[in-house]
């Protein structure tokens, strides 16, 4: 998984005083707060809603996890490829 993040691991910047004031959603997926020191990575997860009578709606979200989460998920091989890691919650 860190492999699948290396780039956003060397290049997004770590939060700090002064711009978490600038992060709208101060929290992870999983519902962690975000916190100084913190380096949130983005990720694509496909989220399915049943409509009843049969029918499933995919939607694909935007994400934001941490280093320390990596172990919640696993690379979604069914997902398409971008440049975003299409990740998805284990077991699942």
């Amino acid at each position: 998984m860190k492999q699948l993040f290396k780039e956003q691991l060397e290049k997004n910047k770590v939060v700090t005083d002064e711009n978490i004031s600038l992060i709208k959603d101060k929290n992870y997926y999983n519902g962690d707060k975000i916190q100084v020191g913190d380096k949130p990575l983005f990720a694509m997860i496909e989220e399915y809603i049943d409509k009843g009578d049969n029918m499933t709606e995919c939607n694909v979200k935007l994400i934001k996890i941490k280093e320390e989460h990596f172990d919640l998920y696993e690379v979604d091989e069914s997902a398409r490829v971008s440049k975003v890691p299409t990740i998805k919650l284990k077991n699942s």
